[in-house]
Parts: C-alpha cells; structure tokens; sequence
C-alpha cells in the first residue's frame, strides 16, 4: 500500500518541449545574474511558471526559485558592480 502511493507521488520526465523550456530559463537565470536581472530573470521565472503548469512537474517549480533568488543575488550584485565598472 505504502509502495502504490510513493509510485502515483513521483514525477514523470519532463518532454522535449518542456526540457528546453527548462534549460533557456535556467541559461536566463545564469545570464541575469550579470547582467540585466530584471529583465532575464524575469524571463526565467515566466518561463518556469509555464512549464510548472503544463508540465506539472518539478522543474518548473524549481525553475521558478532559482529565478526569484537569481534575481535577488543579481540585483544586489549589479548595483555594486555595474557592467561599466568591467569597461572602463
């Protein structure tokens, strides 16, 4: 009985659509924290949201996190050290 439920709680592999969803917003999540946070991060969590709803799957879910706390590390970051600080 113990064994049923641990087998309908797993998640199936996300697709190949929702795979590549996963891997550009995670390349966003990456890319944001550097440069332009508010717009690639932003990028990152929509596209996580849409993969958590269709998918119905972790990854987005996870997605979703690594956005808002790349997000919060990118914006701090950058208002120290903006990118014409590397420039000039």
């Amino acid at each position: 009985m113990v064994i049923d439920a641990i087998k309908m709680t797993q998640m199936p592999a996300p697709s190949g659509k929702f795979r590549l969803l996963i891997f550009v917003g995670g390349l966003s999540a990456i890319i944001g924290l550097f440069f332009f946070p508010e717009i690639f991060e932003a990028i990152a969590i929509l596209l996580g949201a849409y993969t958590w709803r269709n998918e119905r799957g972790m990854g987005g879910l996870y997605l979703i996190i690594v956005g808002i706390a790349f997000m919060i590390l990118g914006i701090y970051y950058t208002s120290y050290y903006s990118f014409a600080n590397f420039i000039y």
